[in-house]
């Protein structure tokens, strides 16, 4: 079984790790069809766990990347668009940039 993306709109920690208990369970892998989530914050990886491996989450920002790249990449980010719905639309912008290039059928050879 192969080749799709399965998008996942579902709000809420609790459905979304019944998805991806449900598809681990019924032998759909990442690699077969990976899922990208579009509202599940990365506190989700903790509570789901190891059912997430492989999959996608689309957030503003992982506020956990504790290194002096992502301080930096917050302060300059936000001094430059100030709100959170910049970040939102940044995200989807940069997000729909990103998907071809993932999913391209070059990617799979």
């Amino acid at each position: 079984m192969t080749g799709g993306v399965i998008y996942n709109t579902l709000n809420g920690i609790d459905v979304s790790a019944a998805l991806f208990t449900g598809l681990q369970l019924a032998g759909v892998t990442a690699q077969a069809y990976p899922v990208v989530s579009f509202s599940l914050p990365e506190s989700a990886s903790q509570q789901i766990g190891p059912a997430l491996a492989g999959h996608f989450l689309a957030w503003s920002f992982f506020s956990t990347l504790d290194t002096p790249a992502a301080e930096s990449f917050v302060e300059r980010f936000y001094a430059v668009n100030g709100d959170a719905v910049a970040g939102e639309r940044f995200s989807f912008l940069r997000f729909s940039r990103l998907i071809p290039d993932c999913c391209s059928a070059e990617r799979s050879r």
